[in-house]
């Protein structure tokens, strides 16, 4: 009784166009295993590749100390969507926090260069942290999932 490997050992080399498709499928499964993989830490994390590279560098500026998170005391944004236009969404549509780099590392406001009219409402603290800034995009990941799988 021949065993699996000695069969297709025969067949590859009776048919050398079913090995060389094997071994291209071989070959080729761990990347499309690692996309899938990437897509599923997407969805995951709600967000993008185009909003990854973003958040990535605005991670890198944390770590310099650059980043100010600041939380609007007033509700009143003048947000006045129009549902015409506007896709009907799952996610929040706006966040009342407000991250702002600074060339210096000193809170917004601090250097007069700087033209914050608005600052009187914002309260600055310094963001070390992405998990300090809000994604509005982020659902969880079920909710998420079931974001990316719905056709509109």
């Amino acid at each position: 009784m021949l065993g699996f490997f000695d069969r297709w050992g025969m067949t590859i080399s009776k048919e050398p166009s079913i090995g060389a498709v094997g071994l291209l499928a071989l070959t080729t499964a761990p990347l499309a295993s690692g996309l899938f993989i990437y897509h599923v830490y997407l969805i995951w994390a709600g967000t993008t590749t185009n909003e990854t590279a973003k958040w990535s560098e605005l991670g890198e500026d944390m770590a310099d100390g650059l980043v100010w998170r600041g939380q609007e005391t007033t509700t009143d944004r003048g947000l006045d969507l129009d549902k015409t236009t506007e896709p009907n969404t799952s996610w929040p549509v706006s966040s009342t926090q407000i991250i702002i780099k600074t060339p210096n590392g000193k809170p917004p406001g601090v250097d007069a260069s700087e033209d914050l009219d608005d600052d009187e409402h914002v309260q600055w603290k310094r963001c070390w942290r992405l998990a300090e800034v809000d994604n509005i995009y982020d659902l969880g990941f079920w909710d998420n999932l079931t974001e990316v799988l719905t056709v509109y």
